[in-house]
């Protein structure tokens, strides 16, 4: 009788950590928003490796309608869905932007396409 409360108690709390672990994955792409530097832009041009984008939103290390490249590189597309010119998207980045002309990112960690209303499309594009 022992024995089979303790099967039931490992059961219960292998199925609780399960339930848990799955809310986790869920909420992955909300935690790497919440917790990294990022903006909104809107794509100018597409390149193999990168992306032109104009920034729509502040943030500490530049103005609304900077431009700025983009680096791609290292990252791997997620979805079948292209970057194309037009497209709004929220990039997440190290917060370093390269002071030139246009300013450049070069540590992207994703980039996530933004709905008309400008909320963020799961999975990411890149990352």
């Amino acid at each position: 009788m022992k024995r089979k409360k303790i099967v039931i108690s490992v059961f219960f709390i292998l199925v609780v950590l399960c339930i848990a672990a799955v809310g986790i994955i869920i909420n992955s792409d909300e935690l790497k928003i919440a917790g990294n530097p990022n903006f909104n832009a809107e794509v100018l041009e597409t390149y193999d490796g990168g992306i032109l984008i104009q920034q729509l939103t502040e943030t500490g290390e530049t103005k609304p309608n900077s431009e700025i490249y983009v680096s791609l590189y290292g990252m791997s597309q997620n979805s079948e869905t292209a970057l194309s010119t037009g497209d709004r998207v929220k990039i997440l980045y190290s917060g370093e932007v390269a002071e030139s002309y246009p300013g450049q990112i070069h540590n992207t960690y994703a980039v996530y396409l933004l709905d008309t209303d400008g909320e963020v499309i799961t999975p990411a594009v890149y990352s």
